[in-house]
């Protein structure tokens, strides 16, 4: 519909719900509506634990909604899975590729236990060399610091 229409959107609501015989389950009651309009705890129990809960419990989703046959592609909402919840972000071109960029932040924070990870290039020996920064504690004013060198 390329412009929204109140009076159709319910029709067509009501034509879902003839169909069906009655409201589907989950939209009856309000705090049914509430389970499914709300972002998914992941369960995590650690703060450190939160992000890769989430990372994995959003790969649990997308899984299920491409296997009942949806093609869209759904990002999930980075800010959140930091917190240990899953939601998606809407579609859209300035929105997908922002999304794209947090979610690939996300997965490596998330692929690293929770620690941030800093990637960056650095010419040695004339060649360019991609090394990553791990901060994996702190210690008084002192952050201890691996670095990781990929070839």
């Amino acid at each position: 519909m390329p412009v929204l229409d109140q009076e159709h959107m319910l029709a067509l609501r009501q034509a879902w719900f003839d169909e069906c015989g009655a409201p589907p389950s989950g939209n009856k009651l309000a705090l049914e509506r509430k389970a499914w309009q709300s972002a998914v705890d992941a369960g995590a129990i650690s703060a450190r634990a939160k992000p890769a809960a989430a990372a994995d419990k959003a790969r649990e989703l997308q899984a299920a909604i491409k296997a009942r046959g949806c093609v869209e592609e759904f990002t999930p909402d980075p800010d959140l899975m930091a917190e240990g919840q899953v939601d998606f972000l809407q579609s859209g071109d300035a929105v997908e590729q922002q999304a794209a960029a947090a979610a690939s932040k996300a997965a490596t924070v998330a692929a690293n236990n929770g620690r941030p990870v800093r990637t960056a290039t650095a010419v040695v020996d004339g060649q360019a060399k991609q090394f990553s920064v791990e901060y994996t504690g702190r210690c008084a004013a002192v952050a201890f610091v691996v670095f990781l060198v990929q070839r």
